[in-house]
């Protein structure tokens, strides 16, 4: 297999990015790319392509909008191969509990010449333990043309921990749809006249022409209901990212069981340029008729920080890894200092304290996974806390902490 002219020697980066943060917190991201990919589906011939993505997310403390579509050019035109659409809400958690909404719209391109909508949407409680928790809700799919069973109630579970940098998920995902069968089928064919001797007695016994029906009875569809296992795996470092999904899918139908995996690794080269590099094998849509396929892209993305890696599962409660601070500049009476907090898979981060009268303060992220503001700070010693978003209000992670007025406990800074 190679890469022709359309593919990886065409790679470029187009397009613009930005992330602005207000003082809610909230924040939008917006990111392009393009490059090249060779895939194979099913049992096809390998085919190149020039692969082209964008993606667009609107941050918030207790919502996120989220927008993507990969586009392929190659010997059929244009063609979205995949799109997506969803809407996160998540109010503020009772203790560590916390309730999650997600709406969902997914395009799918099931051949060259079609594609499948689906749509999702999902209700879940999720429980935070230490660096770890697990969620579990119900949802609803239904994917538009296909011979379903109705909108029916479907669960969905999963786990997460996380460790530094590095956060690992493990989910379940129920599935319900109406697969095989064959519909009845008759049509009428023309017998041409004929005529044939009786062997006894030697006559001729002559046949007319005559129309005959003939079909197929058919046979019943079945109702099938069946779970996939997914596992994710993401790190960050500085100019790193690593996302590694890997599954298992039962067998469905006539489709045999499978086992799936992808990666993605992205390498920051400067400000808001990324080279970013994927292969892997997709598992087959079972009930939405898209084959297995395999696939490497390669190619180059402008980027902010927020978008080079792709996002969790909504679930999913980042907390802070570590936290610093660094004076910048000022005098012995009031000083600036940059204050660091490194929170993997974040989409808002806020700290305050009694240096503002406890107002929230939304942090940038600079980095993949760190996040960072400025503050003017007095010299002693200063109350804080942060939340990660739209949670709770923590002490930020390797401060001293101390009791507040309200039964809980903020973070002690002190400051020289």
């Amino acid at each position: 297999m190679r890469f022709t002219r359309s593919g990886l020697s065409t790679a470029l980066a187009l397009g613009v990015a930005s992330s602005v943060a207000g003082n809610a917190g909230a924040q939008i991201s917006a990111a392009t790319g393009l490059g090249g990919v060779v895939n194979r589906a099913g049992t096809d011939l390998w085919r190149s392509a020039t692969r082209s993505d964008q993606w667009v997310r609107l941050d918030g403390r207790w919502a996120q909008l989220n927008g993507s579509a990969d586009v392929w050019a190659g010997g059929n035109g244009l063609q979205l191969e995949h799109g997506v659409f969803d809407v996160l809400a998540s109010p503020q958690p009772m203790g560590p509990v916390r309730l999650t909404a997600t709406a969902r719209v997914e395009r799918f391109a099931t051949t060259p010449l079609s594609t499948r909508t689906v749509g999702t949407i999902e209700s879940a409680v999720s429980l935070r333990v230490a660096n770890g928790g697990g969620w579990l809700g119900l949802a609803a799919e239904r994917a538009r043309g296909m011979d379903s069973v109705g909108v029916q109630p479907l669960l969905r579970a999963g786990l997460w921990q996380r460790f530094g940098m590095m956060t690992f998920a493990l989910r379940a995902e129920s599935h319900r749809a109406r697969l095989g069968g064959r519909p009845a089928t008759s049509h009428d064919v023309v017998v041409r006249a004929d005529s044939a001797r009786d062997s006894l007695n030697g006559d001729w016994i002559h046949f007319p022409e005559r129309i005959v029906t003939v079909g197929d009875s058919g046979a019943p569809s079945r109702a099938w209901l069946w779970s996939d296992l997914e596992a994710r795996i993401g790190w960050t470092a500085s100019r790193f990212s690593l996302d590694g999904h890997f599954g298992l899918q039962p067998k469905v139908a006539t489709t045999p069981r499978s086992l799936w995996a992808r990666a993605a690794a992205t390498m920051i080269l400067a400000p808001r340029l990324a080279l970013v590099a994927s292969g892997g094998m997709q598992p087959s849509g079972v009930w939405l008729g898209t084959p297995s396929s395999r696939f490497l892209s390669l190619g180059l993305r402008v980027t902010p920080a927020t978008l080079v890696r792709p996002a969790p599962p909504p679930f999913v409660r980042p907390s802070a890894s570590s936290f610093s601070i660094r004076r910048e500049a000022g005098d012995s009476a009031s000083a600036s200092f940059v204050v660091s907090v490194r929170v993997p898979d974040a989409r808002a981060v806020e700290l305050s304290g009694d240096f503002n009268g406890w107002k929230a303060v939304a942090l940038h992220e600079s980095q993949p996974g760190l996040w960072e503001t400025t503050l003017t700070l007095a010299p002693g010693t200063h109350r804080l806390n942060m939340r990660v978003n739209g949670d709770r209000w923590v002490a930020p992670p390797g401060l001293a902490t101390t009791d507040d007025d309200f039964n809980g406990t903020v973070g002690l800074l002190v400051v020289n």
